[in-house]
């Protein structure tokens, strides 16, 4: 039973220091420069954990990986296609390939 009240206690936390940003902060007026900033934070948050992702191979930073040279490849194809699905395909296949 502690396991469920340790779970739920913990919900409960995290919902109540979410919660007090929007009632405290949710009428604020932000200017314009901020909001144009935040459209930013996050391609930027999700950028840093493919990164690190992709460096760090068993627990060490590991540049010349399998992941790296898909990540590479996928990048590159992203580039020229602008499209999701050729990109993940590539990525998959070099990835398969060189593991």
């Amino acid at each position: 039973m502690s396991q469920w009240l340790t779970i739920v206690i913990i919900g409960l936390l995290t919902f109540g220091i979410r919660y007090s940003f929007i009632a405290l902060f949710g009428n604020a007026n932000v200017p314009e420069i901020i909001k144009r900033g935040l459209r930013f934070v996050p391609a930027a948050v999700l950028a840093a954990i493919i990164a690190s992702d992709l460096a760090i191979s068993n627990q060490q930073i590991d540049l010349i990986n399998p992941k790296m040279a898909a990540g590479a490849i996928a990048i590159i194809v992203a580039w020229y296609t602008r499209q999701v699905i050729p990109t993940l395909v590539a990525g998959f296949i070099v990835f398969l390939l060189l593991n």
